[in-house]
């Protein structure tokens, strides 16, 4: 039992501990990176908070257009770009 714990507690460790939003938020930096915008690891983490609590509503949507590939279908380089700027981020 106490193996099958630690096995558990190092899965989630690796995986992360972030919600459906959140992982949004690194999605988007990604693409951000991609479309040569640099994020700041602040600005990440203050998206990370903005996105802790969320309802049942909020991840479902972000599980069904949080995808890269809807991101990128969605966003263009230049609404990133404002997105993550200083004065909106």
């Amino acid at each position: 039992m106490r193996r099958a714990v630690l096995l558990w507690c190092g899965w989630v460790a690796l995986a992360g501990c972030h919600n459906p939003c959140q992982s949004v938020c690194t999605r988007m930096k990604n693409y951000a990176q991609d479309c040569g915008v640099q994020v700041p690891d602040a600005d990440l983490k203050a998206c990370f908070e903005r996105q802790k609590k969320i309802d049942h509503d909020d991840a479902k949507a972000c599980r069904d257009y949080g995808d890269p590939a809807a991101i990128e279908n969605q966003w263009s380089c230049e609404d990133v770009a404002v997105y993550w700027s200083p004065s909106t981020s």
